[in-house]
C-alpha cells in the first residue's frame, strides 16, 4: 500500500505540479515582454533572470535579458547573454550581431568586425540547412558586411 501511495504522489506531481510550472514560465516571459516593449528595462530584467533560473538555457529568456541589458547600457553583461545563446546555438546569427553591435557600441570595433564575420558565417549555415531562404541570406548578409566594413573603418580611424 505504501508503494502505491507514493507512486499515485509521483504521478500527481508529475502531471499537475510540472505543467503548472512550465505555464508559470510562460506567463512570466510575456509579462517580461510586455515591460520590455514598454521600455521598464529593469523590471523586465528582475523577470527574465526568474526564467534562467529555472530554464538555464531558455534562449528566449537569454535574449530578452540580453536586449534589456543593451538598452540599459551594459553592454558587457548582455553580451555574456547573447554568448551563452551562441553556446546553446552556435549558428544564432542574430545573437552574434547584437555582440558585434554591442562591441561597437564599447569601441572595440576589431572584435566587432569579427563577430560581424561570425554572424555573417552563421546565417549562411542557417541557409545551408535550409532554416531561411537564400533571398533572406543575401539579405541578412548584405546588410551584415555593411555593417562589418564600417566597425572596420572605425578600428582603422582609431588605430591612425
Amino acid at each position: 500500500m505504501g508503494r502505491f501511495l507514493i507512486w499515485v504522489i509521483l504521478v500527481a506531481f508529475l502531471l499537475f505540479i510540472i505543467p503548472g510550472c512550465t505555464e508559470n514560465t510562460n506567463d512570466l516571459y510575456q509579462k517580461a515582454e510586455k515591460l520590455s516593449n514598454s521600455g521598464r528595462y529593469d523590471d523586465a530584467l528582475v523577470i527574465y533572470q526568474k526564467i534562467i533560473d529555472v530554464e538555464p538555457k531558455n534562449v528566449d529568456a537569454l535574449r530578452g535579458r540580453a536586449y534589456c541589458q543593451s538598452n540599459l547600457g551594459k553592454y558587457e553583461e548582455s553580451n555574456i547573454a547573447y554568448s551563452r545563446i551562441v553556446e546553446i546555438d552556435p549558428n544564432d546569427y542574430y545573437s552574434l550581431i547584437h555582440m558585434a553591435e554591442n562591441f561597437e557600441s564599447l569601441g572595440k570595433y576589431s572584435v566587432a568586425v569579427i563577430k560581424y564575420d561570425a554572424a555573417d558565417t552563421a546565417c549562411l549555415h542557417r541557409w545551408k540547412e535550409g532554416k531561411i531562404s537564400k533571398e533572406q541570406y543575401d539579405s541578412f548578409s548584405k546588410e551584415t558586411k555593411e555593417k562589418m566594413w564600417k566597425a572596420y573603418d572605425k578600428n582603422q580611424a582609431k588605430s591612425s
